[in-house]
């Protein structure tokens, strides 16, 4: 026959365990372990000027932002479990910290470089194609022809294939950030 006093521990038990919490009955007591690691979540890459918004889980809680490294000279506005950062004016690599109650720490990096692509302007025959590179900006790109004389097209990857006609056509690449860069193409 059960009591109402073991009934009781052996529930708080499951419930804590059901709430993804791992569990230990002690006397009267559920010891509830916490997360022994914290984790950052957010872009790595950013053009100067940038807001990239990092968000810390796990670990104690309380979280503190600071700079490990700063040579962009960027700035951080904490709120809680997140933080702004925004990009400093000169490329480089920022390393942003965070911290918890119980002093664990984590460290991320961010690359600071302005979008570009290459080449930023060619030749090429009718039909032919060129593969077009991007570089820094938020590393997440988008191709584009706003201008498109010869009825060409550009793939995902910035492959762009001439149309038929002559004329130029430009290639732009975005990136989720908004930062733009483009490249001359004469169709010939």
């Amino acid at each position: 026959m059960m009591n109402g006093r073991s009934g009781s521990r052996g529930a708080r038990a499951v419930l804590a365990v059901a709430l993804g919490v791992a569990a230990a009955v002690a006397g009267e007591a559920v010891i509830a372990k916490t997360n022994d690691s914290i984790s950052i979540s957010g872009l790595t890459c950013a053009a100067p000027g940038n807001n990239v918004t990092l968000i810390a889980s796990g670990g104690g809680g309380l979280y503190s932002w600071t700079f490990a490294s700063n040579k962009s000279k960027g700035t951080l506005r904490p709120s809680s479990a997140n933080v702004t950062y925004t990009a400093g004016p000169k490329p480089a690599k920022d390393v942003i910290q965070v911290s918890d109650s119980r002093g664990l720490t984590r460290k991320a990096s961010i690359v600071v470089r302005a979008l570009t692509v290459s080449p930023q302007s060619k030749k090429v025959r009718r039909g032919g194609s060129i593969r077009f590179k991007a570089g820094g900006g938020s590393c997440d790109y988008a191709w584009t022809l706003p201008k498109n004389s010869s009825g060409g097209k550009v793939d995902a990857d910035g492959t762009y294939t001439a149309g038929r006609a002559l004329g130029p056509d430009v290639v732009k690449v975005t990136d989720s950030l908004g930062n733009a860069a483009t490249a001359n193409v004469m169709v010939k």
